[in-house]
């Protein structure tokens, strides 16, 4: 679960479909390894914006200690006008 294999998965998933293949393992093996919302920002990168969002959910559901960083964080600008980001900035009582 190391370092080694996360690079494995990038070169696997870029082999697989570029730049996006490679986000998308990249953040499926995040989401696997780590508690959520750390796949989210890779999963942006691939442009699977829903797919970040669902792992935004779970990290709210978890009560992740990171998620009030989604109201600063410009990694998140790509889903500030999606009706479901802005619904979970309101649930934890961050601007919008």
């Amino acid at each position: 679960m190391g370092e080694s294999r996360a690079v494995e998965e990038l070169d696997r998933g870029y082999a697989e479909g570029g730049f996006t293949g490679a986000m998308t393992r990249r953040a499926e093996w995040w989401v696997a390894n780590w508690p959520a919302p750390f796949g989210a920002p890779s999963y942006i990168k691939a442009g699977k914006n829903q797919e970040a969002l669902d792992t935004l959910e779970l990290g709210f559901e978890e009560h992740n200690p990171n998620m009030p960083y989604l109201s600063v964080l410009p990694i998140y600008d790509s889903l500030r006008n999606e009706p479901r980001f802005q619904d979970l900035l309101r649930r934890m009582n961050l601007p919008e």
